[in-house]
């Protein structure tokens, strides 16, 4: 798993945060976050942001040629 952020004055904005597909709900994520709110309360920095971009993904559509009736 990664995590980057910028701090900003009295703020920390998380840029990218990611855990691998086959390391997901195994708790590393959250100790991440705990992590960076430890760093944040030694540096008494007030709130933490999270940034989300949306991507659209790209896909195939294949019409179906099944009757629905």
């Amino acid at each position: 798993g990664g995590l980057t952020a910028t701090r900003d004055f009295d703020s920390i904005y998380i840029d990218y945060f990611v855990v691998e597909k086959e390391y997901r709900k195994s708790g590393i994520g959250r100790k991440l976050l705990l992590r960076l709110e430890e760093i944040a309360k030694e540096k008494n920095v007030k709130r933490i942001m999270l940034l989300i971009y949306y991507v659209k993904r790209h896909f195939r559509y294949r019409r179906s040629t099944k009757s629905c009736i």
